[in-house]
């Protein structure tokens, strides 16, 4: 039967997807292939799982395969997988890209695939944010390796912190290797279309998959950017030892993190009044400006409107 897969990015309502969008499809076999796997872990489950933390030629390619397909062709209808992870790691710069999309295409051939983009500068922003909830301590400028008005390499020295080089996000790469390697199908839509017109962003996914249009009721947004607020307070907090880290992270939940109380009770607040940057304006104005070409000619390569968004 027909596979479909969800890449990501990060960052680009996979939450909302995920929970919301994909369980309510007709007609349809949902896969959330999450670092973990779950009690019932299918082909699917077991494959993602070895791909994100196995070294990629350890893997038994033809057995995933084998296994992969008859489970496929037993399900009633089209096969959904969602995994932003597959896109790569966001905070060591997508490294893993090239060998997940190469191994994902070997395994499934013929699958489609769905990709989401986000314009570099608000992509960067929310990425940092993100950063800071899963407890790490690092600046706008060491996370986006900003100097002097410049972009530097990704720092693979692990004592440096989560990082990435912001010349990497020119998006036109990653959509090209997919075209190559998944010649059933690659839709692209950017991030900016889903927020101005959910139904519509949906219904195209719709279309391209085969499957029956399905709009979820509106919900609360779910893992919402931090506040400067917040931001300040997680940085102050998570630049505790490690080992006082790891004590409290034993004895205090997560959502009791000062940070994660703030985002919850004060930053609803604030987003009413306009949310301020996270970033400075200096440093979003400059990754923008670095890739504005390229997203004129990315407009054309994915044939949609980028312009409108301010992609260029």
């Amino acid at each position: 039967m027909a596979v479909l897969i969800h890449v990501g990015l990060h960052k680009t309502a996979t939450t909302f997807l995920q929970q919301s969008f994909f369980p309510g499809l007709r007609g349809s076999t949902f896969v959330h292939a999450t670092h973990e796997l779950p009690a019932n872990a299918n082909p699917i489950h077991r494959f993602v799982r070895e791909l994100l933390f196995r070294n990629p030629v350890a893997l038994d390619v033809e057995a995933h395969r084998r296994a992969i397909e008859t489970f496929t062709d037993a399900q009633p209808g089209h096969t959904i997988v969602s995994s932003e992870a597959l896109f790569g790691w966001p905070f060591e710069n997508h490294v893993n890209f090239l060998s997940n999309a190469d191994l994902l295409a070997q395994v499934l051939p013929d699958a489609k695939i769905w990709l989401v983009l986000r314009r570099q500068d608000s992509w960067l922003e929310s990425a940092y944010s993100q950063v800071l909830k899963q407890g790490l301590s690092t600046t706008p400028h060491a996370f986006s390796n900003y100097r002097q008005g410049e972009f530097g390499d990704f720092n693979w020295n692990i004592y440096n912190g989560p990082n990435l080089d912001v010349r990497d996000l020119d998006w036109r790469p990653y959509v090209r290797h997919y075209q190559r390697r998944f010649p059933a199908g690659v839709l692209v839509q950017p991030f900016e279309a889903f927020v101005a017109d959910a139904p519509g962003f949906l219904g195209r996914f719709c279309e391209f998959a085969g499957v029956e249009p399905f709009v979820p009721e509106a919900k609360e947004r779910v893992n919402v950017a931090f506040s400067p607020l917040s931001a300040a307070t997680a940085r102050l907090v998570n630049a505790l030892p490690l080992s006082l880290k790891m004590q409290f992270k034993q004895w205090v939940p997560r959502e009791l993190h000062p940070a994660a109380i703030l985002n919850r009770v004060v930053d609803p607040l604030l987003a009413r009044r306009g949310r301020s940057a996270l970033m400075p304006a200096e440093l979003k104005r400059a990754a923008l400006a670095l890739h504005s070409a390229a997203n004129a000619d990315l407009a054309q390569l994915i044939e949609q409107d980028l312009a409108a968004f301010g992609y260029c």
